[in-house]
């Protein structure tokens, strides 16, 4: 969910008051936010981008991180005028995540015979949760590009793939952002490396 809004120099909003924004309305509704959701949020301007996490208050408010915000009223005030670019990414999914990642290292630490009690009265069929997510449309030049340079070699162990496709036959290898493409990185064959599962399992958790 994205929204841009244009700034002069005169427009009206004090520069000490750059942190405080609200999101429009009709995105509000349509995404379902509500006072106290947590989103990840994108601010872009011209070249310049900087990523942080906003909790919306009262009519979906919220306030950039002071770092974030500094940086924007130093930008403002160079741009006679110019055109902010926010993008909201909404955090329930990653929330799901953390909060399940955090049940099994709860689980971890029982012993085996009460982990199995747990296991004897649990339900057999998951829940559903509608969850609100964004994805990037990524470039598949660049996935292509980039396997094909690996030859099939791991960049990170330098060992050949663990195993074939079935459907090609060619070596299984994952394309990994150098830097992520949630923190600004570009979708290039500079910024991608590809590597067996293993290590890219490393690269996001070890």
């Amino acid at each position: 969910m994205n929204w841009k809004l244009s700034f002069t120099k005169d427009s009206g909003k004090p520069r000490k008051q750059f942190a405080q924004w609200k999101v429009p309305k009709e995105i509000a509704e349509q995404n379902n936010l509500k006072d106290g959701d947590v989103c990840t949020l994108r601010v872009r301007s011209g070249t310049i981008h900087f990523s942080g996490e906003v909790t919306l208050t009262s009519g979906s408010e919220f306030r950039l991180p002071n770092v974030i915000a500094k940086r924007m009223t130093l930008l403002s005030a160079k741009k006679p005028k110019g055109q902010i670019t926010f993008e909201l990414l909404h955090l329930q999914w990653k929330s799901i995540i953390e909060n399940f990642e955090s049940e099994v290292a709860t689980s971890i630490s029982l012993t085996p015979d009460q982990r199995q009690r747990r296991l004897d009265t649990a339900e057999k069929t998951p829940r559903r949760v509608e969850v609100l997510t964004t994805k990037f449309r990524r470039n598949p030049d660049v996935v292509a590009q980039v396997l094909y340079l690996a030859d099939g070699i791991c960049h990170r162990c330098k060992k050949p793939a663990p195993f074939k496709r079935l459907d090609n036959g060619k070596a299984f290898l994952e394309v990994h952002h150098r830097v992520r493409l949630a923190d600004g990185g570009d979708d290039t064959v500079e910024n991608a490396m590809a590597v067996c599962p293993n290590c890219h399992r490393q690269a996001h958790y070890g």
